[in-house]
């Protein structure tokens, strides 16, 4: 879960607060991308694409919530 961290103790107490609700692929997508959008209206642009990037790990290519690269290098 921690591989997509940039290795603040926030982002490691936001991941365990998270952690006890994820039991499979689709809830460790859910659950990051809604860390990314907190982080994202809390300004926190680097945590957001970390946060996204570790929440679409996991999904297949057309997946409709995948953004594309130019679309995540704006965030």
């Amino acid at each position: 879960m921690n591989r997509f961290s940039n290795g603040s103790p926030d982002m490691f107490a936001e991941m365990r607060a998270v952690a006890p609700r994820i039991r499979d692929y689709a809830d460790d997508i859910r659950e990051f991308l809604q860390l990314s959008e907190r982080a994202l209206r809390a300004g926190e642009t680097l945590k957001a694409t970390y946060y996204l990037r570790s929440g679409e790990f996991y999904m297949f290519p057309d997946d409709p919530r995948k953004r594309s690269p130019a679309a995540t290098s704006s965030a």
